[in-house]
């Protein structure tokens, strides 16, 4: 089945245009490009790679709170960039740059009612349990699981900056949670929802292919997507899982049983929990 980008066959910023106007979109700096580009590259040395990402300050304390939080549970404290890739892999540590870098590019008040910190509590605790349940039942897609977790609706307080006044009180009412179905509300309002934007940007900033389905298509159900990704997927914004609910589709899915499923669930929640603190 082809995934979300190769179905699509459009150009990213031209259609983010057509969605959002002539709104500024959010870009990566230079010296995050260059640090991804590093990062990509098979033949930059971990030195190479440690001193591109430090060009940037903020990076580099994020990458280093990060490894460090419960989210990882490392057995040692990691004290640098060299030692993070070291420990972790290139591959994971583009995904902690490229989470961190895309939730800086983001408005941080795009209404005057948005609680930036809900909202991101909700992502870091979709992005914890996305991680821990794709290391249980799919390791190979933890790394990515991590990165879109945190990303799945990241476009919500761009288009509410842009589009305001009856956009901003649907993302109200949702975040309240008054309602679960943000895409549905946002397609019969708007004609297309924030996870079509949200690929849209993935696609302009380069990310890699998994990531970028994972996000575009969490509402479709068309696309092969990770399993942890179509689990964390439907969590409110308001703070209410439903641990029970959550770790029975997991036992069930993954054929795992019940209380290692709530296991996992909760020490997903927790882990995010301790995750968003980055964010405060």
């Amino acid at each position: 089945m082809l995934g979300w980008l190769k179905r699509k066959r459009r150009d990213p910023k031209q259609q983010l245009k057509e969605m959002l106007g002539t709104a500024t979109l959010p870009s990566f700096s230079a010296t995050i490009a260059r640090a991804l580009e590093r990062l990509r590259d098979p033949d930059a040395s971990v030195d190479d790679i440690a001193d591109a990402v430090a060009a940037d300050p903020g990076a580099t304390a994020g990458v280093i709170r990060t490894v460090n939080s419960s989210v990882y549970a490392l057995r040692r404290e990691v004290s640098s960039l060299q030692h993070a890739i070291q420990l972790l892999g290139r591959s994971q540590v583009e995904c902690i740059v490229l989470a961190l870098t895309a939730k800086a590019s983001l408005p941080d008040k795009p209404y005057r009612e948005f609680d930036a910190g809900r909202f991101w509590r909700a992502a870091a605790r979709r992005a914890a349990l996305a991680r821990l349940l794709a290391k249980r039942t799919e390791p190979a897609n933890a790394n990515a699981c991590f990165t879109a977790g945190l990303l799945l609706d990241m476009a919500v307080p761009l288009i509410a900056e842009v589009k305001g006044g009856d956009y901003a009180a649907l993302v109200e009412r949702w975040m309240r949670g008054e309602h679960d179905d943000l895409a549905g509300g946002e397609r019969a309002q708007l004609g297309w929802d924030h996870a079509e934007v949200a690929g849209w940007l993935c696609e302009m900033w380069k990310f890699p292919a998994p990531i970028t389905d994972s996000i575009g298509a969490h509402h479709e159900g068309v696309v092969d997507i990770p399993r942890a990704i179509d689990w964390v997927a439907p969590l409110p914004a308001n703070d209410e899982i439903d641990v029970d609910a959550l770790a029975a589709r997991v036992a069930a899915d993954a054929a795992i049983s019940q209380d290692e499923a709530r296991a996992l669930v909760e020490e997903g929640v927790t882990a995010g929990d301790d995750m968003a603190q980055l964010f405060a």
